[in-house]
């Protein structure tokens, strides 16, 4: 987005936006399944560390996904929102 702008970015993903959107969702899936394996194991800090690794990672794709559907509409604010949101998205470290 930095570097191409939002009509860049469309004219590079257009057609292929479904494409991306797609991917990201199957990432998303992906990420829900990973999160139902890990509570199925057990409560333990372990696994409490690794499901708030996953959430961050889930709101990531939320943020992507974001991204994508205001490239889409060629919403100049909202891509910017959904960039910043996407740059300012860590992955949280607990601490015990």
């Amino acid at each position: 987005f930095t570097q191409l702008g939002m009509h860049g970015l469309y004219a590079i993903t257009n057609p292929s936006l479904v494409e991306l959107k797609t991917v990201i969702k199957n990432m998303h899936q992906s990420a829900v399944d990973v999160e139902t394996q890990i509570s199925s194991v057990g409560s333990d800090l372990d696994a409490v560390y690794a499901l708030i690794k996953v959430q961050n990672i889930k709101q990531g794709l939320l943020f992507a996904e974001n991204l994508l559907s205001s490239i889409e509409r060629l919403d100049h604010s909202e891509c910017q929102k959904a960039h910043s949101d996407l740059q300012n998205n860590v992955i949280n470290h607990p601490v015990w």
